[in-house]
């Protein structure tokens, strides 16, 4: 049992996101949060998988419950940038702007 797990878990999911992987990435982040349910990228990376896979609603509710557990956690993701692949950031960049104005 590696206790980071979760961790590993939500970066995964953040690597299917960036390969257009949506459903996948939801099942990671999910993985992760019945893991560490207070974990607030996991649900950040759920909200964002959610957002692609066109389930807006519950991507909206997804990054609430992240704002909730670290507040100020979403609009610092705003301008996110973590691969050097410019193709990868926009799937993260645009699944945060189908939830957030």
């Amino acid at each position: 049992e590696d206790a980071f797990r979760h961790t590993h878990l939500t970066y995964l999911a953040r690597a299917y996101v960036g390969g257009g992987e949506y459903a996948q990435a939801l099942d990671r982040a999910r993985h992760a949060i019945r893991r560490a349910p207070a974990y607030a990228p996991a649900h950040y990376m759920s909200g964002i998988a959610l957002a692609h896979l066109g389930r807006l609603d519950e991507a909206r509710s997804a990054l609430a419950v992240c704002d909730e557990l670290q507040a100020g956690f979403v609009r610092s993701r705003k301008d996110w940038r973590p691969y050097t692949d410019d193709a990868r950031n926009r799937e993260l960049t645009d699944g945060y702007r189908k939830i957030v104005p």
